[in-house]
């Protein structure tokens, strides 16, 4: 904040995105104390820090806009998945809330950006592996992972004044992820089983060979 202030004379826009699965392997009841406490100091100590310090420049000007990047982890849990992670990321979520609901009567917005699977340094490992991947996208009903051009907007939604009406939210940018988390994917049996239930209403309304994604 000092930097950016020194450079810039004000924050207009603050963006907490550093985050971390530092947990992400070992079995819950394995996990070290200390891989988990410093998850915690990333991805909610970190996050709470430049809130905190970005908030109370923009509260004395009577404007801002304060995005932290959560996850659809946070939302529901998910079995030997990251522990620490989860947790951090379903307290920033509520974190959000409760700094939008004091901010929001001098001038400064509040919103969590949830996303889904992404490529990036963090996740791209987890996509990739042999097994894991796959999982991963059965998972989404959208059936794929999403892509850069995917996020940008919603992040930027969030940072600018096309939303100055919407303080603590969390959109989730998942291809759906997050309205199914801990539901198995449907497979061609589940289909059969409701076409045979519902004759002519029970079949999936499929693209047309060859149509436009």
């Amino acid at each position: 904040m000092g930097a950016a202030l020194d450079r810039f004379d004000r924050v207009d826009v603050m963006v907490a995105n550093a985050g971390t699965a530092a947990d992400f392997g070992p079995m819950p009841e394995k996990l070290p104390d200390d891989v988990f406490a410093q998850v915690v100091q990333v991805n909610l100590l970190g996050t709470w820090y430049c809130c905190k310090r970005a908030g109370a420049h923009m509260l004395g000007r009577g404007r801002g806009s304060i995005v932290v990047n959560a996850s659809s982890a946070g939302v529901a849990g998910l079995p030997n998945f990251p522990s620490a992670y989860q947790a951090t990321k379903a307290g920033l979520i509520n974190m959000v809330r409760n700094l939008a609901a004091s901010w929001a009567d001098r001038g400064v917005r509040v919103n969590a950006l949830t996303p889904g699977w992404f490529p990036s340094e963090m996740a791209s490992p987890v996509i990739d592996a042999p097994g894991y991947g796959e999982r991963i996208v059965q998972s989404i009903p959208m059936g794929r992972v999403g892509t850069d051009d995917e996020i940008t907007p919603a992040l930027l939604f969030l940072a600018s004044d096309a939303s100055r009406y919407v303080t603590g939210i969390n959109l989730q940018v998942d291809g759906g992820l997050g309205c199914t988390i801990g539901c198995p994917p449907f497979d061609d049996a589940l289909y059969a089983l409701h076409a045979a239930v519902a004759p002519g209403l029970g079949e999936p309304i499929r693209p047309e060979v060859g149509a436009a994604a």
